[in-house]
């Protein structure tokens, strides 16, 4: 998933098992409710799945144990119920079962019925006894009642009240018969009743009896079917779940941090507080100045990067000893620099060029693109996929945003500007198409209506070089060509007072910039050579060196963990986060 340098480095993993384990950390859950992981010290290698090909199955984006779907949704089920019962959310636990009808719902009473039963037993409480045996966790359950109620029997006789002793047997034991043990239990017990039954008991322990009873439990209602379905459900079992797969992603960290953060939310995957720190590997192959880069893949295991060779080159990040360094593939077709990759669905990949041209690839093979979309004039700086991937927005030099089917090739529609754009993007519904200009302006655009329905005016009045939205589709990151990436709140269509400079972004270069870690560390590239970093209230965070000349764009992939760079020297490089900045 991610180049290891040549000197491996000591890291720790945080494991579910206990084998091989010299030390155990508390993680720190929930605002302190502390979660046992035990932590496996040593040096290790590159963590990807490739080490462990039974474990894990790849869908989506999701890497997850392999489990047989069809009983996925129902055991979930079982567990919130579960859950709802132990948490006093009685009515809930029933409204929930009613609707998904499950054919083992009595069962969440099962726990708490069987204790009480338990309890009274062992105690002797025979009214509370012959309560619970009326309960349908017990009623469907011949044999478990033929033992209990020959229990009672016994107890009868031993204290010699042989008159209900006698109206046991004959109206709750005798519809029963079918139950014994053998085949003339019954007729034995009515013998004892006919006898002198407290000298045939002198020896039995009605304590040890009781005891006996109880510990037969799972014995007596598994041959009714009842306790194996329990036993297939562990108390607790949703929580249990929970903190297993905090533990799990809290061990996928990238950097060797010894201090957790509390986690406060379920809703996201757990990130540690980390930022890029030093340059993991340094891909060369291109032929001059790299311009663009797209982490591809569902994983982002590849990496997709445009020059101005007039080529677009992935490169595979799995951790090969053979291929590492070496691009998978080299992409040509293209008969002008490459300004623009963008990730599409699958293996699909799409390239914007000063050739006036928007290609698509497979990046699994090195033949011919597999369309081409023609209709500007003059280059295309700017090409970005749809959400729902049917769909493929460009834009460029002459002033306008394209929109192209991907199924057809044909242009469907086209919205005209006053100034060359610089980039676009779509928003997170899919329903707007937001394009940076020249002119300095942002203008957001209805795809239905081909109107626009806002406009972003540059503070300062200078162009700008790149936009993207963060994670939550809420904030718009803006590269301007005055030294200065600026904050846009779309909810309030306010910009923010944060400034991020240090930076260098005013000659002719697209200059392009994201959102780092958890979304809350801004990156830019820089004339300079260097990657700057800040924290969202606009602090410089570092500033990674090693570009030789300008550094043109920069991109972060929160599944590897990396940060990519590419610049003036030809080389695309890589930094990993090895600590946390305080």
């Amino acid at each position: 998933m991610f180049f290891q340098s040549s000197s491996h480095c000591s890291n720790s993993v945080a494991a579910i098992n206990t084998e091989g384990v010299t030390q155990t950390e508390q993680f720190p859950l929930f605002h302190g409710v502390k979660l046992p992981i035990f932590i496996v010290f040593g040096r290790v290698g590159c963590r990807h799945r490739s080490q462990f090909p039974s474990l894990y199955k790849t869908s989506s984006h999701v890497l997850c144990v392999g489990i047989n779907a069809e009983y996925m949704g129902e055991e979930t089920i079982r567990m919130v119920l579960q859950y709802l019962g132990d948490a006093g959310y009685t009515v809930s636990m029933k409204t929930l079962a009613d609707e998904h009808n499950l054919k083992t719902k009595h069962s969440m009473y099962a726990k708490r019925h069987m204790s009480q039963m338990r309890n009274a037993l062992l105690e002797g409480e025979w009214g509370l006894v012959d309560k619970m045996l009326a309960k349908q966790t017990f009623k469907t359950q011949p044999l478990f009642q033929y033992a209990v109620l020959k229990q009672r029997y016994l107890e009868l006789l031993d204290v010699g009240d042989n008159q209900k002793a006698f109206e046991l047997i004959s109206q709750r034991l005798k519809p029963l018969e079918a139950q014994q043990a053998f085949s003339t239990e019954l007729k034995d017990l009515c013998y004892g009743l006919l006898s002198n039954p407290q000298k045939g008991l002198k020896d039995w322990d009605r304590a040890r009896a009781r005891h006996k009873l109880v510990d037969d439990f799972q014995t007596l209602l598994a041959e009714g079917g009842f306790a194996k379905e329990q036993s297939q459900l562990p108390a607790n079992r949703l929580m249990h779940l929970l903190h297993q797969a905090c533990a799990y992603q809290a061990s996928l960290q990238r950097h060797s941090s010894h201090q957790r953060r509390s986690i406060t939310s379920l809703l996201v995957d757990y990130e540690d507080d980390a930022t890029p720190t030093s340059c993991q590997t340094v891909l060369q192959g291109h032929t001059t100045n790299v311009k663009c880069l797209a982490f591809v893949g569902a994983d982002h295991s590849m990496l997709a990067s445009g020059s101005s060779d007039n080529t677009v080159r992935v490169w595979d990040l799995t951790p090969h000893p053979h291929t590492q360094g070496a691009a998978h593939i080299t992409l040509t077709g293209h008969t002008s620099r490459v300004w623009e990759v963008a990730c599409g669905p699958n293996t699909k990949l799409a390239s914007a060029s000063g050739d006036g041209t928007v290609k698509v690839w497979d990046y699994r093979d090195s033949a011919a693109p597999l369309a081409t979309y023609s209709g500007h004039q003059g280059d295309v700086y700017s090409v970005s996929y749809h959400p729902s991937s049917n769909k493929l927005g460009s834009g460029g030099y002459d002033a306008t945003a394209r929109l192209w089917d991907t199924q057809t090739g044909q242009e469907i529609s086209k919205f005209t500007h006053t100034a060359p754009l610089t980039c676009i993007v779509f928003n997170q519904y899919g329903n707007s198409i937001i394009t940076a200009a020249k002119d300095g302006n942002i203008r957001f655009c209805d795809l239905a209506f081909g109107v626009e329905t806002m406009t972003l005016q540059s503070p300062a009045g200078a162009e700008i070089s790149h936009i993207e939205l963060d994670p939550s589709g809420l904030l718009l990151l803006a590269s301007y060509r005055d030294s200065c990436n600026r904050l846009w709140d779309l909810r309030s269509t306010l910009c923010l007072s944060q400034r991020f400079k240090g930076h260098r972004n005013t000659t002719k270069h697209f200059m392009k910039s994201c959102f780092g870690p958890k979304g809350d560390v801004i990156c830019s590239a820089s004339e300079d050579g260097g990657v700057h970093m800040w924290g969202k209230a606009g602090n410089s965070l570092a500033v990674l060196q090693g570009h030789q000349g300008p550094c043109f764009a920069v991109k972060w992939s929160p599944q590897q963990k990396l940060l990519a760079s590419c610049g003036q020297d030809q080389t695309v490089r890589l930094w990993q986060c090895e600590r946390p900045f305080s």
